[in-house]
């Protein structure tokens, strides 16, 4: 049986020649609407073609034939078309907006469209389209509290239809903070929505907004209190509170069926715990129902790395996780820590290598660390020190990143930058002792390493011939 309408059906008879009918505009539009939702472009455009045969002042067909046309491509088609169009409704004005987007001429278009969005008689379709438009020319920035104000001013009802289109598309974008402004506008109406509330805590997770999280899980915990899919969450949550013991005692006490997630974050909280032996119990008892993941594997190593020291075993564990996220800087920067600690360098260095190190984050200050401590150790002091100071301009107060420096410049009997480098360790120190509040532990670093300076000045005041 046929999906297609009466209409479309007597269109195409009329189109093999099996009858005459006649079809006013409107009718041709929606033909081609028809064609269009059924991916046909090509049938929608000659339907619309054929249309203006019949109606060629048609404002509304020669608009229709101008939106095809710029899907297609065909932009200065599109533009010749529209200039004959005078209609100022939704469809033709998003059409001109995009024609300015084409152009580049972005400022006049982001005013039109502000000045469109407080029409008082707006439609949902219309902030549809402008959605769309800002999904494609990437203008949500500009235009996010302008479609929201708009989509207040549209019926109550049909708020939350567009409301759901919207965070969907902004999802696909990974928008994150304009989704947790919709989604909150969607909890307002919808306030006992279990997957609404997931979506909250998911998105207020993603920005690491934990007290957030945790009050969205309260409100979805009042919906469904056993819900593991939530208390997986607020076990997570809790857990990267630093309250391993908490998260433990939510998924053990409520007896929450384990699946993947669950057992991966029972044996990282007890990793963080130190209870090493147990986090492997558990890892081995989810390899009776899941295969090892990258992340698994990663897990592993590192309680066999503190609690067996075994580091041909953490070696290939970690090999076998890179297998599978071949670019986990993680897991190429524990990997490559061991093979220093066992002083392999070489295979240390290549380990670091295998990540374009140029496009990095420069904010992963202990990669760059430990790359200028293999570079030492491969006699590579002018390269080690590059990426020592790329750390200090990132964490200028680092005085172990200077006493590297100063270790460096010594291996290459550079007196005079070893001298520079002392002054200015010597001056964060002054720093740190009159303007920071330290921890013991802190005051403590500071006053070995103030000493261990004070012993290289030694040496090179007395041109003791020795290591430093």
């Amino acid at each position: 049986m046929s999906n297609k309408s009466d209409l479309l059906l007597r269109y195409e008879k009329m189109l093999r020649g099996e009858g005459s009918s006649w079809f006013d505009a409107d009718e041709f539009d929606d033909i081609a609407l028809e064609y269009e939702m059924s991916s046909k472009l090509e049938d929608a455009l000659y339907a619309i073609e054929r249309g203006l045969k019949y109606h060629p002042s048609s404002q509304e067909l020669k608009t229709r034939k101008a939106y095809y046309l710029l899907v297609q491509g065909k932009v200065e088609e599109a533009r010749d078309v529209m200039s004959e169009v005078t209609t100022l409704d939704d469809d033709a004005q998003c059409i001109r907006v995009e024609l300015l987007l084409i152009d580049g001429n972005i400022d006049t278009a982001v005013d039109i469209v502000k000045r469109l969005l407080k029409a008082p008689n707006i439609t949902s379709d219309f902030i549809l389209n402008i959605i769309d438009l800002c999904a494609d020319y990437k203008l949500f920035s500009d235009l996010f509290l302008s479609i929201t104000s708009a989509i207040n001013n549209i019926e109550s009802q049909q708020q939350l239809p567009i409301l759901r289109e919207f965070i969907s598309i902004l999802e696909e974008l990974s928008e994150t903070e304009m989704q947790a402004q919709i989604i909150e506008k969607i909890l307002d109406k919808e306030p006992y929505s279990l997957p609404d509330w997931m979506k909250a805590i998911e998105i207020y997770i993603l920005l690491s907004d934990l007290p957030k999280a945790l009050d969205a899980i309260e409100y979805a915990l009042v919906i469904d209190a056993t819900n593991s899919e939530v208390l997986f969450y607020k076990a997570y949550c809790i857990a990267n509170q630093g309250n391993e013991k908490e998260a433990i005692s939510i998924l053990e006490d409520n007896n929450v069926k384990k699946d993947e997630n669950i057992y991966m974050l029972l044996a990282t909280c007890y990793a963080n715990m130190n209870r090493y032996a147990k986090s492997i119990d558990i890892l081995d008892d989810m390899l009776k129902t899941y295969s090892h993941n990258s992340r698994s594997l990663y897990l592993m190593a590192h309680n066999i790395y503190n609690l067996y020291h075994d580091n041909n075993n953490v070696i290939d564990l970690l090999k076998k996780s890179l297998e599978e996220e071949p670019y986990d800087s993680e897991t190429i920067y524990f990997l490559a820590k061991v093979y220093y600690e066992i002083e392999d360098y070489y295979n240390a260095l290549e380990t670091i290598k295998s990540l374009d190190l140029e496009e990095s984050n420069w904010d992963n200050l202990k990669m760059f660390t430990l790359y200028g401590d293999i570079l030492i150790k491969s006699g590579m002091q002018e390269e080690a020190i590059w990426y020592y100071k790329k750390v200090c301009e990132v964490d200028k107060y680092d005085l172990e990143i200077y006493f590297k420096i100063i270790y460096a410049y010594s291996e290459m009997h550079d007196v005079e930058n070893m001298h520079k480098n002392i002054r200015s360790a010597e001056e964060i120190i002054a720093y740190l002792d009159y303007e920071k509040k330290l921890t013991k532990e802190e005051e403590d670093r500071v006053s070995y390493i103030r000493d261990t300076i004070n012993k290289i000045k030694a040496i090179l005041r007395n041109h003791i011939d020795d290591k430093i």
